[in-house]
């Protein structure tokens, strides 16, 4: 944690020349007849490429995590994924599934459908007003790979599901895959698609 300094540490550092030759430091004991402008920028130089370098090395600590810790991440959002849509509650399932997209986020379904863009699309789709909920009684997840470049990540995998929906129950398997992006430090799926096997009637 950085200590609050006393307001002169501010005006130590040289601004201009006096009228005498000096150079300036906006600081009355400080002002040094002997001391050379050049000098003053070679001491700036050095301390700002100190700064710098400082600087970079914080940042490629924060922007490039071990390998196998975002590898973990992306496992435990895609079984994020899953457990949302296990929840018996359907105002926590519609709130814990959408949370997991980023706001842009579009999906793919199978069967040739169009794309939904958007969280508020998102939300249309799975859980249109006025229908009934989808209880979703099976879903698992077998995930096959998991890619990562930089801020990207890629899952893919198989999966199962069981689900009653106006007053029918169905079962249904297929291949998964899903984008997803690093954002301030959180993974969110930005794109999903999905083929799968029809419906079957249980």
């Amino acid at each position: 944690m950085l200590e609050r300094r006393p307001a002169h540490w501010r005006n130590m550092f040289p601004i201009g020349k006096a009228s005498n030759g000096s150079v300036d430091f906006r600081h009355g004991e400080l002002q040094h007849a002997g001391f050379k402008e050049w000098q003053v920028k070679q001491l700036l130089f050095f301390c700002a490429s100190i700064l710098i370098v400082a600087a970079a090395s914080c940042a490629r600590d924060e922007i490039a995590p071990a390998p196998e810790l975002e590898d973990a991440a992306l496992r435990s959002l895609d079984a994020a994924y899953v457990e949302a849509w296990l929840n018996p509650d359907s105002e926590e399932q519609e709130r814990a599934v959408l949370a997991l997209f980023d706001k842009r986020a579009v999906i793919m379904p199978g069967e040739g459908m169009a794309p939904a863009k958007g969280q508020t699309a998102l939300g249309e789709f799975w859980f249109p007003d006025g229908e009934p909920p989808t209880e979703v009684s099976h879903f698992t997840h077998d995930i096959e790979a998991v890619d990562i470049a930089g801020d990207l990540g890629v899952v893919s995998g198989r999966y199962t599901l069981s689900f009653d929906y106006n007053q029918r129950s169905f079962a249904q398997n297929g291949n998964y895959l899903f984008v997803a992006r690093r954002i301030s430090g959180e993974w969110k799926i930005m794109r999903m698609i999905w083929n799968d096997q029809p419906l079957t009637d249980v």
